[in-house]
């Protein structure tokens, strides 16, 4: 299928203290955002908002209920 479609890029920051500026690296090239992994809570919403606001994220996720940060 290889031969069908363009390559894919997508790159994904890990849930870090430096989200804003790792955010704004991540696509200051136009390459989409997406962000794997989040806390959840006010502060997860929070970035959350961000991406998609400020970024155009194509997809977020928050961690698994396994989570109790």
């Amino acid at each position: 299928m290889e031969s069908r479609a363009p390559g894919i890029d997508i790159f994904s920051p890990d849930n870090s203290r430096t989200y804003i500026v790792m955010s704004g690296k991540y696509t200051q090239s136009g390459n989409p955002l997406f962000i794997p992994e989040e806390s959840p809570g006010a502060e997860g919403a929070a970035r959350a908002l961000y991406a998609f606001g400020h970024h155009d994220a194509i997809g977020y996720s928050r961690m698994s209920g396994g989570w109790t940060g």
